[in-house]
């Protein structure tokens, strides 16, 4: 019997997965809360609603990014020194006192620092989640456990849509982060404390004097894992191209808010389902060729959906972009996780880091496109050409390390 059919019999499977699954579906909902009911969140802290009130709430979510780029970096340091499930639960509990405090946030600047926190816990949770799954799992169980927390970070996007304005409309914003956030982050903190165990199969002992730099030099050194983060600088590019769909739509086809609404839907649900797809995908024909061929193929319907002149046309090719584009992003963090094992951890945070990056270039770039031209079609070309050499990089210098 190996050691990974021992450690899999040992982890109690099915609640290890509900408890990372509930904490990933926790991380995604006081997002959506922002998103939704800044108006309502305007007109609670400056009386009105206009257009300076809602840019003030607005920085909520700019602050909030800057925040986690940083802990993802003082994660990749944190995660050399400490137990990875220790600094999950840490993430969770940041979560569970953002939620409980947002509800008594007596001001917007108070408001914003919460907010943070629950930033720090999203970091935290998404990128520890992730690591135990690589410490306490075998290969074979890897897609199947990220595809659910992938799937749950929609889930709870796709759920909040439908719940939050109702609770609003009853109690104000202040209740969807008491009966939404709060008791759903409680229940995976508490479920990951009694579930999970505090050292998994692959997690190298943690040494009272870490060397921290030979961590960062694992990582640096191998030419696989090196090429996959500034790949994922590139690669990412497709993803911010949902920024630019919508008023591509409200502008060129005249579509209503409510059917921008319904297409933003449909693409969440995408997000929920095509990953449960993608994790069987890659047990059967490997993380690389799933995820450079999604990739691939996500680039290209980026590239051509803004020429379409037909909506319903463009609409379909978006969707197909949205579909393969969830399955690059499943297959990838499968094709990143065993990279470098030592390291698992600090390689995690790294990439995030580095998503980030990407996500602010692609953006940046997009938006100056959009600009100077005027052309929708010009930041589909530039973006999707951007994931391209992306994908190009990953085929000739990333290894699959669970493919000979």
């Amino acid at each position: 019997m190996t050691a990974e059919t021992i450690a899999e019999k040992k982890l109690p499977l099915k609640p290890f997965l509900a408890s990372l699954t509930i904490i990933s579906f926790s991380t995604g909902v006081s997002n959506s809360i922002v998103a939704l009911l800044a108006v309502d969140i305007a007109r609670t802290f400056f009386g009105i609603a206009d257009s300076a009130a809602v840019a003030s709430v607005s920085q909520l979510s700019t602050f909030n990014n800057a925040i986690e780029i940083f802990f993802a970096f003082l994660l990749s340091i944190l995660a050399i020194r400490f137990r990875h499930k220790r600094l999950l639960l840490a993430g969770s509990l940041f979560v569970v006192v953002s939620a409980l405090g947002s509800f008594f946030a007596p001001s917007l600047l108070v408001l914003q620092f919460l907010y943070a926190l629950e930033g720090i816990g999203t970091i935290f949770v998404n990128i520890m989640g992730i690591t135990l799954i690589g410490d306490m799992l075998p290969a074979d169980k890897k897609p199947k456990a990220i595809s659910y927390m992938n799937s749950a970070g929609a889930m709870a996007t796709l759920v909040v849509i439908f719940l939050i304005g109702f609770i609003a409309n009853i109690g104000g914003w202040r209740f969807d982060f008491l009966l939404i956030a709060l008791p759903v982050s409680v229940v995976g903190l508490i479920l990951a404390y009694i579930v999970i165990p505090s050292k998994g199969n692959e997690q190298p002992a943690i040494s009272s004097t870490p060397n921290y730099l030979s961590n960062f030099k694992q990582v640096f050194t191998n030419k696989s894992a090196t090429s996959f983060l500034v790949a994922n600088i590139l690669t990412i590019a497709g993803t911010q191209v949902a920024l630019f769909a919508i008023a591509f739509y409200r502008t060129i086809f005249g579509l209503s808010r409510d059917w921008t609404t319904a297409i933003y839907v449909t693409s969440i649900v995408i997000f929920v389902v095509a990953p449960l797809i993608a994790g069987r995908l890659v047990n059967k024909f490997g993380a690389k060729r799933v995820g450079v061929t999604s990739c691939l193929l996500s680039a290209i319907f980026v590239m051509t959906f803004f020429f379409v002149s037909n909506v319903w046309g463009a609409v379909i090719l978006d969707m197909c972009h949205v579909w393969f584009a969830a399955t690059a992003i499943l297959a990838f963090s499968c094709l990143i996780i065993d990279q470098v094992p030592k390291s698992r951890g600090t390689l995690l945070s790294l990439n995030s880091i580095f998503n980030n990056i990407g996500n602010v270039i692609a953006a940046s770039l997009g938006g100056t496109l959009l600009f100077l031209t005027g052309a929708y079609g010009a930041v589909g070309l530039a973006l999707g050409a951007i994931t391209i050499v992306g994908v190009a990089i990953i085929f000739f210098f990333t290894k699959d390390p669970n493919r000979p």
